[in-house]
């Protein structure tokens, strides 16, 4: 649903570990070489700085009231390994606050809004004109960014950027609390306003990208995908009716419409495996475990994100939860042997299918 003007129904969030996965997942043949993150970052490598200049964030980020907010270094407070596929692909991951830290279950409560600004080295040739929903980008969403032949709309839930460009894939991100609800800072605003803003934000990182060419961001190296049964046996997976569960590797081949959350977990060789009707949902990052220790510290999401204690952690283990009392669904990120998980499940399966992957 497009959001142009006037008042809209609220819409839920609905979050997977992946960002946005692949419909209808189909099993796949033996597992295929995908590649993983390196460790160090190239020699000249492009900054959040570079990217974007405060005055342009500022201006995004600027409300109907039309004062210049105060930025801060924070995200939009989300569990999952896939909210750090950009950096574990080698990509760049900014992402700036204004007004108060947002908490996901108290939608629409604080003037908080977040505009985040991902670079994807090796996502231009993977680039697909999808945006929000389920069906292609309209005519109308296609734009001009920096040059660049691209996409911008606005719809659920918010304002969003995405454009190709060479080897590299951007997208930016403008999410603010009660959007949908017509209780955000942009209430009264023509969402076209608030959209160029975006669009300038991502024609300056455009621009940047184009300029530091190869060398501005990483690279990911091969390394085969890990074999879901090995870690999680699909016999172990609690189905509604009792019939026999197995896996599918949701993530070992791109679908045939490839979002940037696909193209993101692919290029960072993150296994992604799906049970019956994408429950669980089980994220394997098999050099991942700095990964969940960054995401455990992330403003704001470290606020929301509670420790658990599971049965067969190490030293230097880190799990942690977004699950609140009264969760029907929930997802547990932990680390083990150097490797990176998340598990997305009914709120009661969540440690129980953790601590079967650490028995293994």
């Amino acid at each position: 649903m497009r959001l142009i003007s006037g008042g809209v129904a609220a819409a839920a969030l609905v979050l997977l570990l992946t960002g946005c996965v692949a419909s209808a997942p189909t099993p796949t043949e033996p597992p295929i070489a995908a590649p993983t993150p390196v460790e160090t970052a190239p020699a000249g490598a492009l900054t959040c700085e570079d990217l974007a200049s405060a005055d342009l964030v500022a201006a995004a980020l600027t409300g109907v009231d039309g004062a210049t907010p105060e930025l801060v270094e924070a995200w939009w407070p989300r569990a999952g390994l896939g909210e750090m596929a950009v950096t574990a692909a080698g990509g760049l991951d900014c992402s700036w606050r204004a007004g108060a830290a947002v908490n996901p279950d108290e939608y629409g409560a604080t003037d908080g809004r977040y505009l985040r600004v991902e670079v994807l080295p090796g996502g231009g040739p993977l680039w697909q004109p999808y945006l929000m929903g389920d069906g292609p980008a309209q005519d109308t969403d296609h734009r001009d960014v920096g040059g660049a032949p691209g996409l911008a709309t606005c719809g659920d839930p918010g304002c969003r950027v995405s454009v190709p460009i060479g080897d590299a894939w951007i997208q930016v991100d403008l999410t603010p609390d009660g959007w949908n609800a017509d209780r955000s800072v942009f209430a009264g605003m023509d969402a076209r306003a608030v959209l160029d803003r975006v669009v300038a934000v991502a024609a300056s990182a455009v621009e940047a990208v184009d300029a530091a060419g190869p060398t501005g961001l990483g690279t990911a190296s091969p390394a085969e995908q890990v074999d879901c049964e090995s870690v999680l046996p699909a016999a172990e997976i609690e189905t509604f009716d009792g019939s026999p569960a197995e896996w599918s590797t949701i993530g070992a081949a791109l679908p045939e419409r490839v979002r940037f959350g696909d193209a993101a977990g692919y290029l960072a060789g993150f296994t992604p495996c799906s049970g019956p009707g994408y429950n669980p949902l089980l994220v394997i990052a098999p050099t991942g475990a700095a990964l969940v220790a960054d995401l455990a510290a992330r403003a704001d999401g470290a606020a929301l994100l509670t420790p658990v204690a599971l049965v067969g952690m190490a030293a230097g283990d880190v799990a942690v939860t977004d699950c609140t009392d009264g969760a029907k669904y929930c997802t547990l990120v932990f680390s083990h042997d150097g490797a990176g998980y998340s598990i997305g499940a009914p709120a009661d399966a969540t440690v129980r299918y953790a601590e079967l992957v650490l028995a293994g």
